[in-house]
């Protein structure tokens, strides 16, 4: 090994050495930051040994720094030393801004490609003073034209085309040297971008750090290395492949989640053939217990809290995955159909006077709401939602598939510690520090899934597929973008929320055109006023249509649909048809048909909580059978207000 040798303060020898010339060996990679372990190798002699180490990154965390690897009795650490580049305040004095390589490249290019259009520009010019000057000869002949004047013209033709030739010939040599110049300069456009990277990559390598060691007797010995370095980080990424089944064209009863992660890092240094380790432990937040004070009750208005900045959060268990437990270490909600299984009510209303549609209706929406994701009836931007966008969701299905699915692990081994996972990526990886997102394969999960078509006919007449799965394997998923796809086609990309392990991911993955919908409203006016108060009574019928064109069986259609609530005391919404269903209790369900249900969607009777939401259930809709659903209730209002249903 080659050293450099610089007087140190003390005036002992100091062995200089380029970190870059010692590999790097392992790598891991947290959130916001990497912890990179280097081996360099180093000849001691006997006695004291003084080492600096330069180009190691600037975005060291200096206190980080470490070495070990020395055997016992051979040799120890006296003294290290970490010193990282200061930070420029607003990028320093004087600072100018410097155009990439790639728009130096461009404007030269520009440049050269101007000069080439005027030359061009003048040849066209000489040309068309050729084509003047020979459409004027072409007109002389010997009745108009005098046998001097001719032979002077002749004279003035001769020179012009011997000028026009010089003029041609050195504008076309000027165009070809403008077409070789580009073409050397793309042709050297990889090199002077290598020579580019390798100047901007030895700009972050500003850190030095120092090590002396005691050796009792002259020997070679591998160091370890070993700092943590801002500038890296790594995010999950998923891709969700369902497929159809070729005999019965429904979609199979288990799909594929490939668990990838997608790394960048921009530290100074490539990470070339190293072993890489993902780790979902947080590095950038401290992990101390908050300091619980005296509450003490005060005079005034509670004073405003900080708020964080958007998109960041103070709040460690924000940030570490298994901190998000809730209160006292209670789990969290096993269901992730669309994002946070929060709320399941979309349509709240104001207080009603007595039950529900005139009698004491109760829905069995608790249930329901304890074991999957909130239900909606809005085909929105995305198939997912939180509490506040709960209605953006596509499809949810109701059921349970308990089933448990082995795992397929490809790409890492997993190892669950105490308070994060690893994932150590089983074969060696080069990143660079490129800032360009690398994609490795953490594992693949086969999950069982389970299938249902969900309606909403009065808001969209489209059917809406939806896939509904378990988390089987022992890990939870970390939120991510998801991208989904049928039989290999791509359906749309998502964010994935936090799934923990035996969670339920719920899924749409499009509509299905081969089952059509029809929704119709028929609203009676109605001159029929009862009583004193002079109220106005009249009745609407809501007619819901589904007919199944495929030429094989739906085994489950689910048809929602909502019944107005009053706003306030009054307007009333009474029931008619199906008229039993009115007092139907919470987990009941009302038999329409032998192969048609309904239930409410509501646990609640009266009051503020009741929605007016319906779910119907239609099962094994034979090929080109249809079902009918007919709701009538009669709404009540005073004579001289007019109304309308949101």
């Amino acid at each position: 090994m080659r050293y450099s040798t610089d007087p140190s303060p003390a005036g002992m020898k100091q062995i200089v050495i380029d970190a870059q010339d010692h590999p790097i060996e392992a790598v891991t990679v947290f959130d916001q930051r990497a912890e990179v372990r280097r081996i360099i190798t180093l000849e001691l002699d006997a006695g004291r040994n003084d080492f600096a180490i330069k180009n190691l990154p600037s975005g060291i965390v200096p206190d980080t720094l470490h070495f070990a690897g020395l055997s016992a009795g051979q040799a120890s650490v006296v003294d290290t030393t970490c010193v990282t580049p200061r930070p420029k305040i607003f990028g320093g004095p004087f600072q100018t801004s410097r155009t990439s390589p790639a728009q130096r490249i461009n404007e030269k290019i520009t440049e050269l490609e101007a000069k080439k259009r005027e030359l061009l520009r003048e040849l066209s010019l000489i040309n068309a003073r050729s084509d003047v000057l020979l459409s004027y000869a072409n007109s002389l002949n010997g009745e108009n034209t005098e046998p001097g004047d001719f032979v002077e013209f002749l004279g003035h033709f001769n020179a012009a085309g011997q000028a026009t030739l010089e003029a041609t010939t050195r504008i076309e040599n000027g165009v070809r040297e403008i077409d070789a110049s580009i073409g050397r300069i793309k042709a050297n456009e990889e090199s002077e971008d290598e020579g580019d990277k390798i100047q901007e990559l030895s700009v972050k390598r500003k850190t030095k750090a120092s090590v002396v060691l005691s050796a009792k007797e002259a020997c070679s010995i591998k160091l370890s290395l070993t700092y943590v370095v801002n500038g890296a980080g790594w995010k999950p990424a998923y891709e969700l492949h369902a497929i159809t089944d070729s005999k019965t064209q429904a979609i199979a009863n288990n799909a594929t989640l490939h668990y990838h992660a997608s790394i960048l890092q921009t530290t100074g240094e490539d990470w070339e053939d190293v072993q890489l380790t993902l780790s979902t432990a947080s590095s950038a937040y401290s992990s101390y217990v908050p300091y619980l004070g005296k509450s003490i009750i005060k005079a005034g208005t509670a004073p405003v809290r900080y708020t964080p900045p958007f998109g960041h959060t103070s709040n460690l268990a924000t940030n570490n995955p298994l901190d998000r437990r809730g209160l006292f270490g209670a789990a969290p909600t096993n269901t992730v159909g669309f994002g946070s299984a929060t709320s399941a009510y979309l349509f709240n209303t104001g207080a009603t006077s007595g039950g529900l549609f005139g009698a004491a209706a109760t829905n069995n929406v608790g249930n329901h709401a304890a074991t999957t994701a909130p239900s909606s009836s809005v085909p929105a931007s995305g198939p997912f939602s939180s509490e506040a966008t709960a209605r953006e969701e596509f499809g949810v299905v109701v059921e349970s598939n308990p089933d448990m699915h082995a795992l397929d692990r490809v790409g890492a081994a997993v190892n669950d510690q105490a308070l994060a996972s690893t994932y150590s990526i089983e074969t060696n990886v080069t990143v660079q520090s490129d800032d360009i997102p690398h994609r490795v394969t953490i594992m693949s999960a086969q999950l069982g899934a389970k299938t249902q078509y969900i309606t909403v006919p009065k808001l969209s007449r489209a059917v809406y597929l939806s896939c509904k799965m378990i988390n089987s394997t022992t890990h939870q998923f970390l939120p991510g973008p998801l991208v989904t796809y049928l039989d290999n086609s791509y359906v749309d990309t998502t964010t994935l929320p936090l799934v923990p392990v035996k969670g339920i991911i719920t899924k749409s993955l499009g509509t299905d055109a081969a089952i059509n919908v029809a929704f119709t409203q028929i609203k009676k006016e109605s001159d029929k006023v009862v009583g004193f108060a002079q109220r106005k009574y009249t009745p609407v019928t809501d007619t819901i249509t589904i007919k199944n064109t495929h030429p094989f069986a739906i085994p489950r259609i689910l048809v929602r649909h909502a019944i107005p609530t009053p706003q306030d005391d009054q307007f009333r919404v009474v029931l008619i048809n199906p008229e039993d269903m009115a007092g139907l209790e919470p987990g009941k369900e009302y038999k329409l048909r032998e192969k048609v249900k309904g239930r409410w969607m509501d646990d609640a009777t009266s009051g503020p909580d009741v929605s007016g939401l319906v779910e119907w259930t239609i099962d094994n809709l034979e090929a080109d059978a249809k079902e009918e659903i007919k709701m009538v209730y009669e709404v009540a209002a005073p004579q001289d207000v007019e109304w309308h249903q949101s």
